[in-house]
């Protein structure tokens, strides 16, 4: 069963278009834009709306983050269908989500994709859903959409409310907190037609067919690349499955930027979305002349340093040991952030696509510990 994906998805869609753009700080924003609330809840300042994470492609909330019917690393069971939605009926009330569980407690139940949290551990328990978060996704599109996360464990929430968070973080565990006669997870979808409803009453669809619409692809690809290439479809910075073994081409180099802008509507053509980096100041006028070809490291330096004086990315990424030994060897310093002049520099021959991909990873990497971001 589905509830608001009828007809008036267009009207629907324009109202919420232009309500994110103003939570956003786009055209038409006035005083009133730092009392906004993002689901009746979080309010947004100027630094929130400027690094709110774009949700690409999509994950399952547990077991194996691409079929959550097989187990993760460390648990072979995988979860099953416990309940789906559906409608009230004389035997039990509306559901508006599915419930998933593989008959044990203590699963890692992590966010289908990368967002805000608009409800987390700082907000206690939810009358009937117990211990739950709630995360807005911005699609690339500029629509929004709510994943919740229900009945988790007590104790195991890590994130708080404004926390921004990556694809696959760590939400907590399943329990059976609120109204819960065993352990599972009750996660739902939500599609507001406005950005400032409280989320509770945004019409709900189904989860799984949401996600299975966008999931990210399993791959077998084992090269060091391929996670950054995930990572980077993900957070909607390239397209699903772009080759990271490729030469990087200006105009994938210029939608990553563009993305880590936090700027939802790209222009169709290369011409288009470089006048629209350097207006943003970070691309220089001098490309307008320049023959396209393969990006260079000078080139890319050049831009870094300039994405950099801006402060604030509209991405997020785990900071772990496996990023700073891989951008050592693949990109010439462990922290590209602080020694943007020594992004490539030794390296042989020109970048690839997923040497961009783990440079933007290493720009966008936050504590992977889940400390509150203000």
């Amino acid at each position: 069963m589905r509830r608001g994906g009828s007809c008036p998805a267009a009207r629907a869609s324009l109202v919420l278009a232009l309500s994110v753009a103003f939570l956003l700080g786009g055209p038409g924003r006035d005083a009133r834009a730092s009392s906004v609330r993002l689901a009746g809840l979080l309010p947004l300042s100027d630094a929130a709306r400027e690094r709110w994470p774009f949700s690409g492609a999509f994950l399952y909330p547990v077991g194996d983050a691409h079929d959550f019917t097989s187990g993760e690393r460390g648990d072979s069971t995988g979860f099953h269908v416990l309940r789906g939605m559906h409608a009230a009926n004389a035997d039990s009330p509306e559901h508006l989500g599915v419930d998933l569980g593989n008959g044990h407690g203590g699963g890692t139940v992590r966010a289908v994709s990368g967002g805000v949290v608009v409800r987390g551990a700082a907000d206690g328990a939810e009358q009937g859903f117990g211990i739950c978060v709630v995360i807005a996704h911005r699609l690339p599109r500029g629509e929004l959409a709510y994943s919740v996360y229900a009945h988790l464990l007590e104790g195991s929430v890590p994130v708080e409310p404004g926390d921004r968070v990556w694809a696959g973080r760590a939400l907590g565990r399943v329990g059976r907190s609120g109204r819960a006669t065993t352990h599972h997870l009750h996660f739902e979808i939500r599609l507001p037609s406005d950005a400032e409803d409280r989320w509770e009453h945004a019409p709900a669809t189904d989860p799984l067919e949401f996600l299975a619409a966008r999931l990210a692809r399993a791959s077998a690809d084992t090269a060091w690349d391929a996670r950054y290439v995930e990572w980077a479809s993900l957070a909607a910075l390239i397209e699903q499955r772009s080759p990271g073994r490729t030469r990087l081409e200006p105009d994938a180099w210029w939608a990553m930027l563009a993305r880590l802008l936090g700027i939802e509507r790209l222009p169709a053509s290369e011409e288009g979305l470089a006048d629209t980096l350097i207006d943003r100041g970070v691309l220089p006028s001098s490309v307008r002349q320049q023959a396209r070809g393969p990006l260079s490291w000078a080139e890319l330096r050049r831009d870094i340093t300039r994405l950099e004086a801006r402060g604030r990315l509209a991405a997020s990424a785990p900071h772990t040991r496996q990023l700073a030994r891989d951008a050592k060897l693949h990109l010439g310093t462990a922290s590209p952030r602080a020694h943007p002049a020594a992004i490539g520099r030794g390296a042989h021959g020109e970048p690839t696509l997923g040497q961009a991909c783990l440079l933007a990873a290493a720009l966008s990497a936050t504590d992977s510990t889940g400390s509150h971001e203000p």
